[in-house]
């Protein structure tokens, strides 16, 4: 029979498990959702201009708000204060380097100043929101976690309707960006009200942030540098490649996004690599399983959706979904790896990965188009996983062999006869 101890955390373990793919669901559900109102409502230049867009804030975001949140929430794991630690200069630093990257990307994609503009505003909530769920998870308020995601969701979605509704074709770009930027009242209001953020605090057991910087740039630029690239050179074919991207991308991040967050808290909390196992058949099984689902359906599924604007053809779709696939079933071991808190040859590989994928689409992208940008996105995941797959195996080995050598010299040490 089980413990009152042990049954508590079997709860919480579930309403963690649960919040997460709420959140995860309602992140989904209202991106798809603005993905439906923005490419029925903007041309393909404005489309082009938007991804790059969200392809910015994936990376700035990357830099700063899930910096910050997950080294945060490692350093709650061991300190009895109730808030997020942030260095001011490490802070700032974000901060710059955020607001240059979108800077860049409106620049590079060719975007109105006023448009730069709305963007660099509409980075706040995808900061803010990050910050937000990293301190409701650190401190166990599961349910308000999932209450904040879904209302600052909620208020994009509904405002961005409303706005494309009543507005001339002229301003729906700026609506949308608009809309997005008015969704950082609900997350900012979370941090004011909760005193979430500790300032020049340092807690004792975090994830190095300037590492975790590192290895979270990489791989949103991994993630999110094609469509930045293809702005610039050819906006149709961006357009094009962004919706089919762009759905495939919201389905799988939706399930690396609930497995990563969902594990973090018991994974910072007990301190080792090996803590969540799940087997890794089975994943792999799934996976492959509803990638060849997703082949099938998804590019009649972005005609419908986009009132048959794009219609991306079936090799793109597989690249692209195989590409996905492989980053799924690595985000397990990138929470393994982050509970270690020695993540350093993850960032070098990361920020390598993500490095070499910028440079492979300005070189491919001129020359073979999509199907060239969804290859380089296949190989940058497949050595992702594989670094993963090496790191975690050398990391659980340490923390089983360790133990044992320390307990093969004290028995070195100990009288023959002795108790043990």
């Amino acid at each position: 029979m089980r413990s009152p101890r042990a049954l508590a955390a079997r709860q919480q373990r579930a309403t963690l498990r649960a919040s997460t793919i709420v959140v995860q669901s309602a992140n989904a559900v209202g991106a798809l959702a603005a993905f439906v109102l923005v490419t029925r409502n903007v041309s393909a230049p404005e489309f082009a201009i938007y991804s790059a867009m969200m392809a910015a804030y994936a990376i700035a975001n990357a830099a700063v708000g899930t910096a910050i949140g997950i080294s945060g929430m490692a350093g709650m794991s061991g300190d009895a204060d109730r808030r997020l630690s942030v260095q001011r200069a490490s802070g700032a630093a974000g901060a710059a380097f955020a607001l240059l990257v979108v800077a860049g990307v409106s620049f590079a994609a060719h975007a109105p100043l006023h448009v730069a503009f709305l963007a660099e505003v509409a980075l706040v909530p995808w900061v803010a929101s990050e910050i937000a769920g990293a301190h409701a998870l650190g401190v166990g308020r599961y349910r308000r976690y999932a209450i904040v995601h879904c209302a600052r969701v909620g208020v994009w979605v509904v405002s961005c309707a409303l706005g494309l509704a009543i507005t001339p074709s002229s301003a729906h770009l700026d609506v949308a960006l608009g809309s997005l930027a008015l969704s950082a009242v609900v997350p900012v209001a979370y941090l004011f009200r909760e005193r979430a953020l500790a300032f020049g605090v340092a807690a004792r057991r975090t994830v190095p942030v300037q590492a975790l910087a590192m290895a979270q740039l990489g791989l949103w630029l991994a993630a999110s540098a094609d469509r930045a690239v293809f702005a610039h050179f050819d906006p149709r074919s961006a357009a094009l490649y962004a919706a089919i991207y762009g759905l495939l991308d919201r389905i799988y991040r939706t399930l690396a996004n609930a497995s990563l967050w969902g594990a973090l808290p018991t994974l910072f909390a007990r301190g080792d690599a090996a803590a969540e196992r799940s087997s890794g058949i089975v994943r792999t099984v799934c996976v492959v399983a509803s990638t060849a689902v997703l082949v099938a359906v998804t590019p009649p599924l972005v005609g419908s959706l986009t009132g048959g604007r794009y219609r991306p053809d079936y090799t793109l779709t597989a690249i692209l979904a195989t590409a996905l696939g492989l980053m799924l079933l690595a985000t397990p071991l990138y929470a393994r790896a982050l509970a270690t808190r020695r993540i350093w040859p993850i960032a070098f590989v990361a920020s390598g990965i993500g490095l070499a994928n910028l440079i492979g689409n300005l070189f491919v992208i001129p020359r073979a188009g999509t199907i060239g940008a969804a290859l380089v996105t296949l190989a940058t995941y497949a050595v992702w996983l594989a670094s993963l797959s090496l790191f975690v195996r050398n990391s659980r080995a340490l923390q089983i062999d360790e133990p044992a050598s320390a307990k093969r010299r004290l028995d070195a040490f100990r009288p023959q006869g002795a108790s043990r």
